[in-house]
């Protein structure tokens, strides 16, 4: 047992074994993973971002498919104010448009904010223009005021604008076309009662009675009001 011969020499040998050479296992199955990292979108320029927005519009029009404008949203994270950009297109083509593109339009706007693809203040910036100056609007676009109301009773109606808001915004036509503020006040409350129902339009509004009245005088608001119904 002392000889130090064949099993002396092979306990030696396992004792002097070299580290293997070369990537580890644990390296080879990490390389041998596939690659999950998703291509980015480069981003848009301005015009293409606005022919995007279009051809997001039509698409939607024709297919009503809500998970493919939301994908369509999110290829467009690399380009900066995408949600800005194309909450404008949309509001400014809502002013002169018929019936199927409103709505698509008005849809399509719902759809990303619930999604959280869109900001109240992305909607707010691009319709507080329009409001400013539906004055000038008007003259050629006859539907102006009904197609701007109906959009602002779907932002009451998700919560992405208010009835104070609106105030604020209307008030801005006394400069231009004082003679509008009441039509579009008694066309935002039509649509709102239009669209869903008494009772909600009444949640709206009724929060809002002292900008409304300060507005309009308490008088002209009980006179939209009873002329609406909102009050049965």
């Amino acid at each position: 047992r002392g000889d130090t011969g064949s099993g002396g020499s092979h306990l030696a040998k396992d004792n002097s074994r070299q580290p293997r050479s070369g990537p580890s296992l644990h390296q080879q199955r990490q390389e041998m993973k596939p690659s999950v990292s998703k291509p980015t979108s480069e981003p848009l320029s301005k015009e293409k971002l606005q022919l995007r927005a279009k051809s997001m519009r039509l698409e939607f029009m024709q297919e009503k498919n809500e998970e493919e404008l939301l994908c369509s949203m999110d290829d467009l994270k690399s380009t900066p104010n995408a949600s800005e950009v194309i909450v404008q297109s949309y509001v400014d083509a809502i002013i002169d448009c018929k019936v199927d593109e409103r709505e698509a339009i008005i849809a399509i706007i719902s759809i990303l904010y619930r999604n959280h693809k869109m900001t109240r203040d992305d909607i707010s910036k691009s319709l507080s223009d329009i409001i400013e100056f539906l004055d000038s609007y008007i003259m050629d676009s006859p539907l102006a005021v009904e197609n701007t109301s109906c959009l602002i009773a779907e932002l009451l109606h998700i919560e992405a604008s208010d009835v104070n808001w609106l105030c604020d915004n209307v008030q801005k036509l006394e400069q231009t076309g004082a003679h509008l503020i009441p039509d579009v006040i008694a066309s935002c409350l039509k649509s709102s009662i239009n669209r869903y129902n008494v009772q909600e339009a009444k949640s709206h509004f009724e929060k809002a009675t002292a900008a409304l009245e300060t507005l309009l005088t308490k008088e002209k608001w009980d006179e939209i009001k009873r002329n609406s119904d909102l009050e049965k």
